[in-house]
C-alpha cells in the first residue's frame, strides 16, 4: 500500500506549512525539467535497489510470500484432515455393515 504511494510521490504535490515555503522549495529545485529529475532521484533514493526503503520492500515481499505459503499449507492440512475423517467414516460404516475395508 505505502510503497505504491511512495512510488508516485512528487515534490510538487507535497504540502508545506506555508504556501510561500512550498514555492521557495520548488524554486530552489528549478524549472519543470529539474523538478522531474528531482522526483526521479527521490524515487531512486527511497525505492531503488540500494535505496533507503529497499530492505523494507524486500521484507514486505518476503512476508507476502510466506503468508501465501502458510495459506497453502493450512489448506492442504485441512484437506488431509477431511480426507482422514472421510476414510475413518468409511471404515466405520464398513465394519458396521460387516464389510472390512482396509
Amino acid at each position: 500500500q505505502n510503497s505504491g504511494r511512495l512510488s508516485s510521490l512528487k515534490v510538487e504535490n507535497c504540502a508545506a506549512s506555508r504556501p510561500e515555503d512550498k514555492e521557495a522549495i520548488l524554486s530552489k529545485i528549478g524549472a519543470e525539467a529539474e523538478i522531474e529529475q528531482f522526483n526521479g532521484r527521490l524515487q531512486q533514493l527511497l525505492l531503488g535497489s540500494k535505496g533507503l526503503l529497499a530492505g523494507w520492500l524486500d521484507a514486505q515481499k518476503l512476508l507476502q510470500e510466506v503468508g501465501a505459503i502458510a495459506a497453502r499449507a493450512r489448506s492442504r492440512c485441512e484437506d488431509r484432515a477431511k480426507a482422514a475423517v472421510s476414510h475413518e467414516e468409511t471404515q466405520e460404516a464398513s465394519i458396521e455393515s460387516g464389510d472390512f475395508v482396509v
